[in-house]
Order: C-alpha cells, then sequence, then structure tokens
C-alpha cells in the first residue's frame, strides 16, 4: 500500500569476547529519491537562437539566458514543494517564465522560488524555466560570473510524512548544458 508508512532499521554492533553483541538501533523513513538541477542556455537543445545579446556577454550590455529548474524522478507525492534558485551578481529575473509542471514564482531580491502546492509521484520529474538578464560591470570582466549562484529545495514526502531536502551547484556563464553556446 503507498499510504502506507515505512521505515529501515540498522543496528550497528559490537561483537564481544563472549560472543554477545552491543548495539543501538537507529530508525529513519523510507522516502523517495529527491534531486534537483539547474540549467542554463542560450540556445534551445533544438539549435533556436532563445537568448538575446552579446555572447560572451559584454560590460555594460544586458545578455539573456533561460534557465531550467529540474526536480528528478519521485517515487511517492510530494506537498509543499520550494525550489530555490540564488542569482549571481548582476542577473535579475526578467519575469518571463515557463510553468509546464505547475507551480508559481515568487521573486525575492536575489532569489527566485518555484513553488507548487502538490507534485503528484511522476517518473520524469518536474521541470519549470525562467529567463534572467545577465549586465556584466567591469570588475566582472575577465570572469566566469554565475548566474545561479546555488539552488536549494525542500518537500514534504506525503508517504513517510517527513521534509526531504537536497541542494546543487548553480550555473555560470560558461553554459555546460548548451553545447552551441559553451
Amino acid at each position: 500500500n503507498n499510504d502506507e508508512f515505512r521505515e529501515w532499521f540498522v543496528i550497528p554492533f559490537v561483537r564481544l569476547s563472549d560472543g554477545n553483541a552491543l548495539g543501538q538501533l537507529s530508525r529513519a523513513a523510507i522516502t523517495t529519491a529527491f534531486d534537483v538541477s539547474v540549467a542554463a542556455r542560450y540556445y534551445a537543445v533544438s539549435g533556436d537562437q532563445i537568448g538575446i545579446g552579446p555572447l560572451p556577454p559584454q560590460v555594460g550590455q544586458p545578455t539573456r539566458y533561460w534557465v531550467q529548474l529540474a526536480i528528478g524522478p519521485t517515487s511517492s507525492d510530494l506537498a509543499d514543494v520550494r525550489v530555490i534558485a540564488r542569482l549571481g551578481e548582476n542577473v535579475r529575473v526578467t519575469g518571463r517564465d515557463a510553468l509546464p509542471d505547475g507551480g508559481s514564482f515568487v521573486q525575492t531580491e536575489n532569489s527566485l522560488a518555484w513553488v507548487i502546492p502538490f507534485l503528484p509521484t511522476d517518473v520524469d520529474g518536474a521541470v519549470a524555466s525562467f529567463e534572467v538578464e545577465f549586465i556584466p560591470s567591469e570588475t566582472q570582466k575577465g570572469t566566469v560570473p554565475l548566474l545561479i549562484s546555488d539552488v536549494s529545495a525542500t518537500a514534504t514526502d506525503q508517504r513517510a510524512r517527513v521534509i526531504v531536502q537536497t541542494s546543487s551547484k548553480g550555473v555560470d556563464a560558461n553554459l555546460p548544458e548548451d553545447d552551441k553556446a559553451k
């Protein structure tokens, strides 16, 4: 039954000279895998240009990219999902976005949160995309600036009734996932 609460047990032990064992029981809920990733693109996978502006970026000139957040496949329904992408220096959200798997974006001064009240079990995971604009400063000249400094995520595993969390490194202007632009 998927609604049934499941736990796993670990009993570490030390064998004593008299043949007895000592150990302490550890208990934890079995939860779904919960992974999050981030990618930035100037060109779509199809090769179409989706970014705008100079590539590589030029000091004082805006370059726009599309950033994709992805939650990996899950084996349990999730509630109160919150994925937070922290923006790099001189990066701002333009307000353009795509939410094919639902939820909404909530913006603060230096981050963007993808909030999903309920995310059903899904072997494909879920994605959301948003556009950012980067205007390099003179101090960033000659560097590889971060577009997204890091990503963190939390959710409640509905089956196990526990909070799961994960994080991921950010993505820089080298665009490692974009074969045409990197």
